[in-house]
């Protein structure tokens, strides 16, 4: 029922930093054990493409008045400032929380997996097969919709349902939805004591999303129009592997082996975990290789306030107790490619052209 989720952003970057200590003395200081991309000659690797004067159109970086509310609303969401409240005057909306029975049928039979009661599920929150979430907006509470869909194709939870046609009868028991407060001048003045006035608020959240928009467009440019010749095959085992070993440590949490936590945890097959693995592994070494080569290109290099400035980001990034237990950790090395990314990337934002 579930369609595949992908192993999540959050997870993987944190598994991609004890990647980089993974080598025999990977986890000492200064001299650890080499896990970085300097004894190779990076042009036989990667070929660098953008770097200054990267264009990016004005509406890429945009920020409409509804997406700076919308990040107020997710800051209340974080903070729980605003709790769900029941609908009942209204259909179901994108965003709501419904509570639902289903039948999930299959040339009129219904299938194993297909059938649940009192399903709590978001609107919009992905976590079922396409055409199922907005096949609901609309139904009014009470009111049973039936759902033409088809599985996915592939679709490894369930190979023998990939692109089959089913139909959902699907109730609306309730619908729930978050209760925001009035975001006036009152409000802003009462809880963001630098600012006393909703324009003057909304005009720093604008800028604030523009400017990650633009980090974001232009990072991404940047890496597009690199071109990687081949990947080193130490850094891409290395890099599967602990992915893989993080996992290990879900699954035995869970009393069951890694195969078996990603079938029933990640639901996917082991296949597809081991490509996504892969995969990631490639776009962090893609992401190092392109950043380290141009920073050898222009000379940048992290000065020894900048690389302590890195120490102490990724001590809170990552829970480490001090700076020096962040670098015993993860060693130098790694931290000034991390750092040298960064450094890199910014470097890309302040010379883009916004047209």
């Amino acid at each position: 029922m579930k369609r595949i989720i992908a192993i999540t952003l959050a997870a993987l970057t944190l598994l991609a930093a004890s990647a980089c200590g993974s080598e025999a003395g990977g986890n000492s200081g200064e001299g650890a054990g080499k896990y970085d991309f300097y004894d190779y000659d990076l042009s036989e690797y990667v070929e660098i493409g953008e770097f200054k004067g990267i264009e990016v159109s004005a509406a890429e970086v945009a920020v409409t008045d509804e997406e700076a509310l919308e990040k107020v609303r997710e800051f209340l969401r974080q903070n729980d400032a605003v709790s769900k409240m029941p609908v009942t005057d209204r259909p179901v909306q994108k965003g709501d929380f419904v509570n639902i029975d289903y039948e999930g049928l299959r040339d009129g039979v219904a299938f194993a997996g297909g059938t649940a009661q009192g399903y709590d599920l978001e609107i919009g929150g992905g976590r079922f097969i396409p055409g199922f979430e907005d096949g609901l907006i609309g139904a009014e509470i009470g009111e049973t919709v039936a759902l033409n869909i088809s599985f996915p194709d592939p679709y490894p939870n369930n190979p023998d349902l990939a692109g089959v046609p089913v139909v959902f009868n699907v109730k609306i028991n309730s619908i729930q939805a978050y209760s925001y407060p009035e975001i006036n001048d009152e409000f802003i003045a009462n809880n963001f004591s630098d600012y006393d006035s909703v324009e003057a608020f909304l005009a720093d959240v604008k800028a604030g999303e523009e400017t990650e928009k633009k980090w974001s467009a232009v990072r991404e440019k940047l890496l597009d129009s690199a071109n990687v010749l081949k990947y080193p095959q130490k850094e891409t085992d290395s890099f599967t592997a602990e992915i893989r070993s993080n996992y290990q440590k879900y699954a035995d949490s869970y009393g069951v082996t890694l195969e078996e936590f990603v079938q029933q945890y990640m639901s996917m097959d082991y296949a597809t975990f081991e490509q996504q693995a892969e995969e990631y592994a490639q776009s962090e070494i893609k992401t190092q290789m392109t950043c380290v080569a141009i920073a050898r290109r222009e000379g940048i290099e992290l000065s020894e306030e900048e690389f302590g400035e890195y120490v102490t980001y990724y001590a809170n990034q990552y829970n480490c107790e001090s700076d020096e237990e962040c670098l015993q950790k993860y060693g130098r090395n790694n931290i000034t490619i991390w750092g040298l990314v960064d450094t890199v990337v910014n470097a890309a934002v302040e010379a883009a052209v916004v047209k």
